[in-house]
């Protein structure tokens, strides 16, 4: 892995892109572009969003099914409180909290191991129809598992 204080080189081809943007003239396609980084931090809030969409896909195919197509439509989150490797594990909580005719409304909430919050999210997600690529409605079925699966995590809820 990498830590905060370590330097990182980036070696990759110089692409007709980056010539462009960097104003390369050099046209020869062995010619290398290289970048050193300074690592300040591992752990960003981009690394959140991995932990906030692994939780919601197992807590929608727990409800809805493994065959469940769904897509990201909406997340809101809100930082509450830095990770960082010390942290070393973080648990992530997922609940519905209501629908509409194709959407599915969940709370996700990053906790570090040591128990304190480290951030909360709303996320909509969306029932796909992935021959038409189009948004479909909810069934009946799906309806019914969601009202159940709402009202056991209303039950649970964090004070």
């Amino acid at each position: 892995g990498v830590a905060a204080g370590e330097r990182i080189e980036l070696v990759a081809p110089a692409t007709a892109r980056w010539n462009a943007e960097t104003g390369n003239t050099c046209t020869n396609s062995q010619l290398f572009r290289r970048c050193l980084y300074l690592v300040t931090a591992v752990a960003n809030n981009a690394v959140y969003l991995n932990y906030l969409e692994e939780c919601r896909d197992r807590w929608v195919h727990a409800v809805l099914g493994p065959t469940a197509n769904f897509v990201i439509v909406r997340v809101a989150i809100d930082y509450r409180r830095e990770l960082s490797l010390e942290d070393e594990e973080v648990l992530v909580t997922c609940r519905g909290i209501g629908y509409g005719t194709s959407s599915v409304r969940t709370q996700e909430r990053v906790y570090a191991k040591a128990g304190w919050l480290a951030a909360e999210a709303e996320s909509v997600v969306v029932a796909h129809d992935p021959d038409a690529r189009t948004a479909r409605a909810l069934t009946d079925e799906e309806r019914a598992r969601l009202d159940i699966a709402i009202a056991a995590d209303a039950d649970d809820e964090p004070a």
